[in-house]
């Protein structure tokens, strides 16, 4: 077990299974820990709340490369054994999400048009005749934006 934060009033330790307890006036008592909505372990101390990942990775794992994410090897964001970590990239991160199925390229075009090719030509018809961009792509409920790409030819009609 290693220690990884102090306060005035108690003391707090986690070992390699990812359990954390807290010593209080000497006794030493598992912490409770809490799951937030993006899937991770929290555990509170006095001072802060700290990832349950991060802590077992910091005591236990070596980062000689300075590396700052932490790769839970199997996926599963509430295994926090010493075994599952282990200091990644950006890049190796999303690399291993891809590799295991957490997460998925988007295919280019797939999905539902948001726009007819029929409404792009007629908003692009009344930016030729003299319309700024907002009131031409206003019939549609079409953004600035998307209608300044059209005028541009950065965004492409569907042939």
């Amino acid at each position: 077990m290693k220690k990884f934060d102090e306060s005035k009033c108690a003391k707090y330790y986690v070992n390699k299974k990812g359990e954390v307890f807290s010593k209080f006036l000497g006794k030493l008592r598992r912490k409770k820990i809490t799951v937030h909505s993006r899937g991770y372990a929290y555990v509170r101390t006095v001072n802060r709340n700290y990832q349950l990942h991060r802590i077992v990775a910091s005591a236990f794992l070596k980062n000689p490369l300075n590396k700052p994410c932490i790769n839970h090897k199997d996926g599963d964001k509430l295994n926090n054994k010493v075994e599952n970590l282990e200091w990644v990239t950006y890049k190796e991160n999303a690399q291993h999400a891809l590799k295991i199925g957490l997460s998925k390229l988007p295919k280019k075009n797939e999905g539902p048009l948001k726009y007819s090719n029929k409404e792009c030509k007629d908003v692009l018809k009344r930016v030729a005749s003299g319309m700024t961009y907002l009131e031409a792509g206003k019939k549609y409920l079409m953004p600035y934006s998307t209608v300044a790409h059209l005028a541009r030819g950065s965004r492409r009609l569907i042939s």
